[in-house]
């Protein structure tokens, strides 16, 4: 069997890896595999090294007109592809992707996957006509497929409820990790930094974007300093994007600069991860982290927001409630002074590091998220 992978983009993120390991589970399997991403270059990303991938364009247009013109083109490279390589099945991932795969006329069956929260995600659309437009592209788009992909039960709620998409539309698909690879790979030597056994780490890893707000992160670490009678603790943030030297400035501005550790992206990250005592999602929104699921693996407790922490990944509704907190601003806040939903998630990081019996029972309460193929399976049946 022949199938074609879509996606925005590859360059770092959870729907980028899904699509990089799904390319190897294909292959195992001994299917035929090519991917298209609408935008970028081999080399933007350590992760095609592997993947047969086709690009519509090297850059992202900034003007709307251009970005109208680039679509055509973009469209016009696609639609080659898939008439030249004519697969089977098109498995496609994020909005732009989905929308472009919509568009194609062919035998196959075609699987799309929403990955987070989209009624959050346009909220940061000021303009009324564009929203409107937005949202009925999505009910649209994901009314004419063969089967939604949603990564988690928010994800599904948020589609039915907001967009109108059926609910015999969606399958739910929890996002899952191979522990064993993880395993292995988090033995291996960091060698550009080293870590005191002495302090506490906190961690995050991600791109500097609205989505993550690690402007939050920034100012809750503050505020569980403030409160916190040892300070040997650290945050680690890992990662690249938009907004980085925002955060660099905002660490400073918060005389946080001996306190905050800023590490690149690394195609391994789970080397530094075992290294954590405890993890943080900052998030405005998410559908189903990928991180949480490989924080998880390696067994480090995790806190987070509620609308970036799944629900599903807890036995205990209760302790899981312990474990998140309740976010009003998704807007961009880089100034140094600390809201409430600053002092929220400050208080559940302050709980977390504070409370050993809390930290120690986690796991009970805590479901590990091992068992990608399984995933992998569920897409390909889906294909099929």
């Amino acid at each position: 069997m022949k199938y074609l992978l879509v996606i925005d983009q590859i360059k770092q993120g959870g729907a980028e890896r899904i699509l990089v390991d799904f390319d190897a589970y294909l292959k195992q399997l001994g299917h035929q595999v090519k991917v298209f991403a609408m935008s970028g270059k081999k080399e933007d990303s350590p992760w095609t090294e592997s993947l047969d991938v086709t690009y519509g364009c090297p850059s992202s247009e900034e003007s709307l007109f251009g970005k109208f013109l680039q679509f055509i083109s973009i469209y016009k490279v696609f639609k080659n592809l898939v008439s030249s390589y004519n697969p089977d099945g098109i498995y496609s991932s994020l909005e732009k992707s989905n929308f472009l795969t919509s568009l194609i006329k062919f035998e196959g069956r075609k699987v799309m996957s929403v990955h987070n929260v989209l009624s959050i995600q346009y909220l940061k659309i000021k303009n009324k006509m564009i929203r409107t437009l937005w949202y009925n592209v999505i009910k649209y788009i994901y009314n004419r497929c063969d089967k939604v992909v949603a990564v988690s039960c928010q994800v599904s709620d948020d589609l039915v409820n907001n967009f109108g998409i059926k609910k015999t539309q969606i399958q739910v698909v929890n996002n899952y990790v191979d522990g064993e690879e993880i395993a292995s790979k988090s033995n291996e030597q960091v060698d550009d930094f080293f870590f005191d056994k002495n302090l506490f780490y906190i961690f995050n890893i991600g791109r500097f974007s609205n989505q993550k707000a690690h402007w939050r992160l920034l100012k809750s670490f503050s505020y569980l300093l403030s409160r916190q009678p040892n300070k040997n603790i650290r945050l680690i943030l890992m990662g690249n994007g938009e907004y980085e030297l925002q955060m660099h400035k905002l660490a400073k501005d918060l005389n946080l600069s001996d306190k905050v550790c800023f590490l690149p992206f690394n195609k391994n990250p789970y080397k530094y991860l075992r290294n954590a005592d405890m993890f943080v999602l900052s998030s405005n929104f998410e559908g189903f982290p990928i991180v949480l699921a490989e924080s998880s693996s390696l067994r480090i407790p995790f806190v987070g927001t509620r609308k970036s922490v799944p629900i599903e990944m807890f036995h205990d509704v209760a302790f899981y409630s312990k474990c998140v907190c309740d976010v009003v601003d998704v807007k961009e806040n880089f100034t140094s002074e600390i809201t409430k939903d600053d002092v929220s998630l400050g208080e559940v990081m302050f709980r977390m590091v504070n409370d050993d019996s809390m930290r120690e029972s986690f796991y009970r309460n805590v479901k590990i998220m091992e068992g990608k193929n399984n995933q992998f399976c569920s897409y390909l049946s889906l294909l099929k």
